[in-house]
């Protein structure tokens, strides 16, 4: 089993303005949540935006993304958290 920490030499930040739908999703503390909306409404951005806060919260700890197919997780999700990092 292979380890690696990162150590941020300042705080990240990621610039994001949530909609109230959103805020609601982000601000959600039990275990299931369902998010839903339109086609373009900020779904798969939220979700993106959600792991990254997760990832930050629990630093440290194993966590992982799962989605209906691969397909669509390499379709939309990885290429919306590539556009989250090259814009911040």
């Amino acid at each position: 089993m292979m380890t690696s920490t990162f150590k941020a030499k300042k705080p990240l930040k990621i610039n994001y303005q949530p909609l109230s739908f959103q805020k609601t999703f982000h601000e959600a503390t039990t275990p299931k949540v369902l998010l839903t909306g339109g086609l373009g409404c900020g779904k798969t951005y939220s979700l993106c935006m959600k792991m990254f806060r997760l990832m930050r919260v629990n630093r440290g700890l194993p966590g992982g993304m799962v989605g209906p197919t691969i397909k669509m997780l390499k379709r939309d999700v990885i290429p919306t958290i590539r556009e989250i990092c090259s814009e911040n």
